[in-house]
């Protein structure tokens, strides 16, 4: 039988030994007043670390959240520690999401934890989370369908995130806060089994009981085998993908036609793709278009969104959409800062160093006023400056240059009257070209595309 005394403490510093310097640092306890929790602001005292108390009222139990506060601000003041309290309104919060209540609770929780955080220069936010959560939550992720990644567990310390307790029981904790006469609130909804870690708490839990007595400790073991193994293939496939993969002009490129050749090609991309948002469907999808070489096709994350190009994958953030933007640009204007910025300039004479893609020199007698700016369209066609007036489809031209799909989707042209005299950027038009007889010339330069990746 362990030393309950000597086991707890030397759990909890075994784990502040992986914060460097953790006397020196600030925490942030999340405190509800139930048994983990007020074990875990035992401890941190009895060590004399330095905390602050947060306690979140979901105002979901009436008079016994209330009641939960009290009990835990009075803690703090018995104690000299300083205590922080925030109401969310979680029930209208709920009336207006998809979320399930939990998963509601618990963003208000962590966003309001990291406010917390940046305004009293806080370095961690601790909770109480122990090994029976992780058991739970092991056959939460097993339920819902996920890869090793999903089953490897609760890290003890992940950014500024820190669990100490997580590879403690429930056992050990309750029989700590006995011997210590540590008092604490219980919380009846955790007895519902309409929630589901409830349910495999209360049921599922106690059958693998029966079957094995020691099945806390055989899981604990368990979890630390999937975490070393999850580790392990994690770097090995990285490792194999790192020369695949490089960022240029703020987009993920991936080598499709070498990716091609590894077997276990959904692997090798579900660790690739899931620090961009897709999830083990969607990359089954992006998996499928490349066995079809379905070229051009496009897939969204909520932050990112790739496309299947020609020899490469393309991964870039979300951009906003800017199609169908217009913008009216008058005689008089020297600029304009969105959705390019382009600025306007006459000069007198023609200079050759000044040809470049992103300048264009047209003749200003040429123009009809006011210019428009917009998103090139389908259908577009303009006289490429070298091709005498032959037209040719901006489309075409832009296929033609090896534009990628991502790149055209932030192509402007610049118009004057119906006729386009300047795809932005790239090509000016040979209707507006400077010649021997022209007296004024517009400048126009481009300086930026301030939407970039957005």
């Amino acid at each position: 039988m362990f030393a309950p005394f000597f086991y707890m403490d030397q759990f909890l510093k075994n784990n502040l030994n992986l914060i460097p310097q953790y006397k020196q640092k600030k925490f942030l306890l999340a405190v509800s007043g139930g048994v983990d929790s007020m074990v875990l602001l035992h401890l941190f005292k009895k060590h004399d670390l330095s905390f602050e108390v947060a306690h979140c009222n979901f105002q979901l139990r009436g008079i016994d959240s209330d009641n939960d506060e009290l009990f835990v601000k009075e803690v703090c003041e018995i104690n000299n520690i300083k205590f922080h309290i925030k109401h969310f309104d979680t029930k209208r919060i709920e009336s207006s999401s998809k979320d399930s209540i939990q998963m509601i609770a618990r963003k208000l929780r962590y966003n309001w934890f990291k406010h917390l955080c940046k305004e009293y220069t806080i370095d961690y936010i601790v909770t109480a989370h122990h090994l029976n959560d992780q058991i739970e939550t092991f056959f939460l992720n097993l339920c819902r369908g996920t890869g090793i990644n999903g089953l490897k567990g609760i890290e003890v310390l992940k950014d500024r995130l820190f669990r100490p307790l997580i590879n403690v029981s429930k056992e050990n904790i309750l029989s700590y806060s006995k011997l210590n006469s540590i008092s604490f609130r219980e919380d009846e909804s955790n007895l519902s089994t309409k929630y589901k870690r409830n349910l495999i708490r209360h049921k599922i839990i106690p059958l693998f009981e029966e079957l094995n007595a020691s099945f806390s400790s055989s899981m604990e073991n368990t979890l630390a085998h999937i975490k070393d193994s999850n580790s392990f293939l994690e770097q090995s496939i990285k490792e194999r993908l790192k020369p695949l993969i490089r960022e240029e002009n703020e987009q993920i490129l991936i080598d499709l036609n070498a990716l091609k050749k590894f077997n276990h090609l959904s692997l090798h991309l579900f660790y690739a793709l899931t620090p961009f948002g897709y999830n083990r469907s969607q990359i089954t999808l992006i998996v499928d278009g490349i066995h079809n070489n379905s070229v051009g096709k496009w897939f969204y994350s909520k932050s990112h969104q790739l496309l299947i190009d020609r020899s490469i994958i393309i991964i870039t953030k979300n951009i906003k959409n800017v199609k169908n933007d217009t913008v009216v640009i008058k005689k008089t204007d020297t600029s304009v800062t969105y959705p390019v910025h382009l600025t306007f300039e006459d000069i007198d004479s023609f200079n050759k160093s000044l040809t470049k893609q992103h300048i264009a020199l047209l003749d200003k007698s040429k123009l009809t006023f006011p210019l428009t700016l917009r998103n090139w369209k389908h259908g577009d066609s303009f006289a490429p400056l070298g091709m005498g007036k032959k037209r040719k489809k901006v489309s075409d031209y832009l296929t033609d240059e090896k534009i990628d799909s991502f790149t055209k989707r932030k192509v402007f042209v610049l118009e004057s009257g119906n006729e386009i005299c300047w795809i932005v950027g790239y090509r000016l038009s040979e209707l507006f070209k400077v010649t021997s007889s022209t007296n004024k010339i517009l400048k126009i330069t481009l300086t930026d595309l301030p939407y970039g990746n957005n």
